[in-house]
């Protein structure tokens, strides 16, 4: 695949260089067209991705435990996931979820997850989805 790349120098496009650029518009208090998009949470305020994996790590050995006779084959998994985790996720949330909450923000990682082909380890990408979200 070759690279286009365009010159526009001050010389070709001088009405280009007068205008402000996207950057300096959000410091103006928006976008160009009014697209501000939302800015993401500050990461350096939410309590370490680790911990919250190491806890979905540890469910998802309970859980294959629980159902070794299947090999770990269990269509109603969100529900078992809530069940072990609704008395553990609050202090990593900062909040106190319903269990319904749960089995739906469990079953949104694990379809985003599919939906982005990310191969992170799951309990990572959960961990960040549930952080974020």
């Amino acid at each position: 695949m070759q690279r286009i790349e365009l010159a526009i120098g001050p010389g070709r496009y001088p009405w280009l260089h007068d205008q402000p650029t996207p950057l300096e518009l959000r410091g103006l208090g928006g976008t160009p067209y009014g697209l501000d998009k939302p800015s993401l949470p500050d990461f350096s305020s939410l309590p370490p991705v680790d911990e919250l994996a190491e806890l979905l790590r540890q469910a998802g050995k309970a859980h294959h435990q629980a159902y070794i006779e299947t090999d770990g084959e269990d269509p109603e998994w969100p529900l078992w996931y809530a069940e072990y985790l609704i008395d553990k996720v609050p202090e990593h949330l900062g909040r106190q979820p319903t269990k319904s909450e749960l089995v739906y923000l469990l079953l949104a990682a694990a379809k985003r997850q599919d939906v982005e082909a990310n191969d992170d380890p799951w309990p990572e990408y959960y961990a960040r989805f549930l952080l974020t979200t």
